[in-house]
C-alpha cells in the first residue's frame, strides 16, 4: 500500500492520447448518420473552371476526398486522385477529420432535402453538399503518381 502523503512517481498512460479522446472520451468510428458519396464540385474562383471534386463518408469512418482531374480545373487526364482520412464521431453531430498538417472540427448533419450540411467550427463556414445522382466507376482510374 502506497503512502498518500508521499509524493508518487507519474506514470505513462498505456494509451495514448489522440485528439479526439482528449476531446470527448465516447468518441467512435460510427459515422452511418451521414455516410454517402456527396458532391463538393464548385466553380474556382480566380479561373472560373469547374473543379470535380467528391467527398465519400462510410458508415465505419473512412473519409476521402475523390478529385477527378479530367475537369476543365486540372484538365490533366481521365484519373482521380483520392485522399483519405479517418473521421471520427465525437457525438451530438460533431465530427473530427485529423490529417498531415491540421485537425478540422465541424457539425455535419443530412438535411431535410437529403444535403449534407457542414460546419467548421473554426471559421463558422458552412457548406452544403448534395448527395451524387450517379455511381463512379468501380474501380477508380486513379492517376498516375507522376501526375499528382
Amino acid at each position: 500500500m502506497t503512502d498518500p502523503l508521499v509524493e508518487q512517481p507519474l506514470t505513462t498512460p498505456t494509451t495514448p492520447a489522440t485528439p479526439s479522446t482528449l476531446m470527448d472520451p465516447a468518441s467512435s468510428s460510427d459515422t452511418s448518420a451521414i455516410a454517402g458519396l456527396w458532391n463538393d464540385t464548385e466553380i474556382d474562383e480566380s479561373s472560373g473552371l469547374e473543379d470535380v471534386v467528391y467527398i465519400r463518408i462510410t458508415a465505419t469512418g473512412e473519409f476521402s476526398i475523390i478529385d477527378y482531374f479530367g475537369d476543365e480545373f486540372d484538365n490533366l487526364g481521365d484519373c482521380y486522385l483520392v485522399s483519405e482520412q479517418t473521421i471520427t464521431n465525437l457525438g451530438n453531430d460533431r465530427y473530427e477529420i485529423v490529417d498531415d498538417e491540421d485537425i478540422f472540427v465541424f457539425t455535419a448533419v443530412v438535411n431535410d432535402e437529403g444535403n449534407l450540411r457542414l460546419t467548421n467550427e473554426t471559421d463558422d463556414f458552412t457548406g452544403i453538399l448534395p448527395p451524387l445522382s450517379f455511381d463512379l466507376p468501380d474501380p477508380l482510374p486513379l492517376c498516375e503518381p507522376s501526375i499528382q
